[in-house]
């Protein structure tokens, strides 16, 4: 038997936290029914499959935590809708194919960590488009090609990623 800790305001479920509770399976697509979510953190389970095709009805998702699982696949393109989104962590999975360039349209965005994921290809050029970027974690892939330029991305990728040629 698992709890689940959440709050929620006027009826509404703001945040779900499943951290460490030994869950699997796929993740249910129902979870886009919780419009008001703010931060969703289901890292550290056993979840499998591929993750949601669509996130774009979480328009209040400030954080996503979805780190140390066992999801496959491309990670969904439709993550660059959410407006308010500041941060992703999916490290620790078996994502594949492209990082998802649409995280570019997010104006807030502050953190990216897939590290230790599948992802090949160069890093997308147009990641120097996000200016408020303060970490972006992408170790442990199959990335190729320079870090793209921009001031502030290489220097939150630097750190990460001291091997990639800073342009």
């Amino acid at each position: 038997m698992w709890s689940m800790k959440w709050q929620k305001t006027c009826g509404a479920v703001e945040k779900l936290e499943l951290p460490h509770m030994n869950l699997s399976g796929r993740v249910s697509e129902d979870i886009q029914q919780l419009y008001s979510l703010t931060a969703l953190n289901i890292c550290c389970n056993a979840f499998s499959l591929s993750l949601l095709k669509s996130t774009s009805s979480l328009t209040h998702l400030k954080n996503s935590d979805v780190s140390q699982n066992y999801f496959v696949g491309v990670f969904p393109s439709s993550i660059g809708r959410v407006e308010g989104l500041i941060s992703i962590n999916g490290s620790n999975n078996n994502f594949s194919g492209f990082l998802p360039e649409e995280v570019v349209n997010l104006t807030k965005f502050e953190s990216l960590d897939f590290r230790g994921s599948l992802f090949e290809e160069p890093i997308p050029k147009s990641f120097k488009n996000l200016l408020n970027l303060k970490y972006l974690g992408l170790a442990g892939n199959n990335l190729t090609g320079r870090i793209p330029g921009g001031r502030r991305a290489r220097q939150a990728f630097v750190f990460q990623n001291y091997y990639f040629q800073v342009q």
